[in-house]
């Protein structure tokens, strides 16, 4: 109960406090804002003009009831330490961290193109097997390059996989981490929450195994209204299957991202 009064407060707090900033409103005379693109646990991103550019960009803000405490101070540095180390095309490239009126900032790449959630669940965007499977290659191929540099994303989800022209590009760093970071306590979280945040690379290979799930889901329809699980609703080929249960942790997990990245390569030559 005394839990759930805490959450309850944190939310009442949260919804007073964490207004987003106002269209019009510019940040360190430079980062005019248009439009709030969206707000997570940690943060509110907007879009907006650099001024000095006159290119678009996205500023990421602190949430104000955040800003002082432990885990918002953390999530900062985490974040903008991480962007900074890291040079792909397929990830926003960090530009600055900064204050205005004693708020935190950092300013990024503006990534086009619509994410995998808007674009199966507004735009009715259907992939075939193999286009899923080619979509999840890419999404190894980005998070190879994080496991390289003892990188591990932690919050791989459709929101923050962008599809440009073809090309997915991996946004929101929040809850990434260091493959050297202690482990934190997450023994209270419901065991999916444990699996996604762990520190190791299972954490981003389970993640990958719903990012498969939905982008085969969205060329399903229901014969019926009885529940299935999704080994018997979906029609796929046996390679696919395993690699999904490899990846969602009730086969034997893939302990490192070349023995995924070997079979996608291998089940492609069947599709």
């Amino acid at each position: 109960m005394l839990a759930y009064l805490r959450q309850w407060l944190t939310e009442i707090r949260s919804a007073l406090v964490d207004r987003p900033l106002t269209q019009g409103t510019v940040l360190k005379e430079r980062y005019q804002v248009i439009k709030l693109l969206g707000m997570g646990s940690y943060g509110m991103s907007y879009l907006c003009l650099d001024l000095q550019l006159g290119t678009d960009c996205v500023v990421k803000q602190v949430k104000p009831s955040l800003r002082k405490s432990e885990k918002g101070l953390q999530s900062y540095e985490y974040e903008t330490d991480i962007l900074n180390r890291l040079r792909h095309p397929a990830i926003p490239a960090f530009y600055e961290r900064f204050t205005h009126l004693d708020h935190l900032f950092y300013a990024m790449e503006y990534i086009p193109g619509g994410n995998l959630e808007d674009l199966i669940f507004e735009d009715q965007r259907k992939f075939t097997e193999r286009e899923a499977v080619e979509l999840l290659l890419q999404l190894v191929e980005i998070t190879a390059y994080l496991h390289e540099h003892q990188l591990i994303h932690r919050d791989i989800r459709i929101p923050n996989l962008i599809l440009y022209h073809g090309q997915l590009k991996l946004i929101d760093f929040g809850l990434a981490r260091s493959l050297q970071a202690p482990e934190e306590n997450i023994a209270d979280h419901m065991i999916e929450k444990q699996l996604r945040r762990q520190i190791d690379v299972k954490s981003d290979f389970y993640a990958m195994g719903h990012v498969l799930l939905f982008l085969l889901y969205s060329n399903y329809t229901a014969e019926d209204e009885k529940e299935r699980s999704w080994e018997e609703e979906l029609d796929l080929f046996p390679i696919t299957k395993s690699i999904l249960c490899k990846l969602l942790q009730i086969d034997l997990p893939y302990q490192e991202i070349q023995e995924l990245k070997s079979d996608l390569k291998h089940l492609l030559t069947y599709l």
